[in-house]
């Protein structure tokens, strides 16, 4: 990847997937796994029959990319405790090398220094024993990419429920939503905005959740792809999702001095100025607002909106766990009517006096669109580091996202009339 000299939207680009297959009647029931000591790397409280959000229909695809997805978390979370370990080595060989002479050493010293060199060289064979059965599965799960990516990232969105409300028991609400956030966005920018100290590689392996295994490098990013399918087969990106469980729940930690990240800069809002820079500087989806919108995909806009549903859910209920709420949206079904719920609490959905969400015409949801395009705008020109962004260019990507939205809304009789 070429060195960034600019902020990058909060988003990565990949190839998009084919549309769902689609399949016969389910050929079995996804089985857990059964490589050996595949459930030593759970968290000793958590029975390995404890399960997430089902996305599996249970399809042998369905089925073995599931059990890929539970192995390589746990492999992961092995992975990320002896690099902890590893780490904690090295200070006690860096601490005792500190203080040692070789022509003043005591026996007794001497002893204790070369016992910490074991110790250090035992936990790096046991880091390199752990990269191995990752990398093993993470060829694996490229196979299984191949043969049916629709499979595996539905996979990866059940292992991310499952995962998640894991780490909160362990962690705390708190710390596992900025785990689960850094996870996909762990940039000094991100970190900054959020008031969080970064996460160490080993964190990010401890935590296991799922993701792509390609790193994005970036002053932007500086993480994983998220990219995933909810039960009903529809992309969503899970990173999107964490971020605004993150500036939800760790609210109060928010700096609030000239700090451009907040709830809407790290979704929505700033997808779209991610979206108004594509347009102003011509780069991905030239000069076209729709193609603009496109570019930015399904997965991320499914994602802003989930994710901004889950935490009004948070802060209408702040003693709900994470855990349970994203069962309450995502297992129930209520993220099929994301759009809808979204409207009731959204600030950038038009009202009438009495606050109900009005319509268009068409029955599309009204959007204030001078109102998404100026935030929008002044975000643009934080992810350009400054640069003129056209208050009509603006205006036309927040209209482009508005016929997104209504692509994805149900219509009925409108309400009232859009501004």
């Amino acid at each position: 990847m070429a060195p960034i000299t600019r902020l990058e939207s909060p988003t990565r680009k990949y190839v998009q997937a084919p549309p769902p297959r689609t399949t016969t009647a389910p050929e079995s029931a996804p089985q857990q796994s059964t490589r050996p000591g595949a459930d030593r790397y759970r968290d000793s409280f958590e029975a390995p029959s404890a399960r997430g959000v089902n996305a599996i229909e249970g399809g042998k695809s369905d089925a073995a990319a599931l059990r890929t997805q539970r192995d390589l978390s746990g492999a992961r979370q092995q992975l990320g405790k002896d690099q902890h370990a590893l780490e904690g080595r090295e200070r006690k060989l860096a601490e005792a090398r500190r203080g040692f002479n070789d022509r003043t050493a005591t026996p007794a010293q001497v002893k204790q220094l070369t016992e910490l060199h074991k110790a250090v060289n035992d936990a790096r064979k046991q880091v390199e024993s752990s990269e191995k059965k990752v990398s093993q599965l993470e060829k694996e799960e490229a196979g299984q990419v191949a043969a049916s990516p629709q499979a595996v990232e539905k996979a990866r969105f059940q292992v991310f429920t499952e995962r998640f409300a894991e780490l909160e028991k362990v962690h705390g609400k708190e710390k596992a939503a900025t785990l689960a956030r850094q996870t996909y966005y762990n940039s000094p920018a991100w970190n900054a905005g959020r008031g969080s100290s970064p996460a160490s590689k080993a964190d990010i392996n401890a935590a296991g959740l799922p993701h792509d295994p390609k790193y994005v490098p970036g002053l932007a990013v500086s993480g994983y792809s998220g990219e995933s399918r909810t039960p009903d087969g529809k992309q969503v990106d899970l990173g999107h999702v964490a971020a605004a469980i993150d500036w939800q729940v760790n609210k109060d930690k928010v700096p609030s001095s000239l700090n451009p990240f907040n709830l809407d800069t790290v979704t929505l809002t700033g997808d779209v100025a991610s979206a108004i820079n594509r347009v102003r500087d011509g780069t991905n989806a030239g000069t076209s607002l729709a193609a603009a919108i496109k570019s930015e995909g399904d997965g991320d806009w499914n994602g802003d909106i989930d994710g901004l549903n889950i935490a009004k859910r948070l802060a209408n209920n702040p003693g709900a766990s994470i855990g349970q709420t994203l069962k309450d949206y995502y297992g129930t079904g209520a993220y099929q009517n994301r759009v809808d719920e979204f409207a009731k609490h959204s600030k950038y959905i038009q009202r009438d006096a009495n606050g109900t969400p009005g319509r268009t015409a068409s029955g599309a949801y009204a959007v204030d669109t001078q109102k998404l395009a100026q935030e929008a705008k002044s975000f643009a020109r934080v992810l350009g580091l400054g640069g003129y962004v056209d208050e009509g260019t603006a205006l036309g990507v927040a209209k482009a996202w508005e016929q997104w939205l209504s692509q994805n809304t149900v219509h009925t009789k409108p309400t009232m009339s859009a501004a």
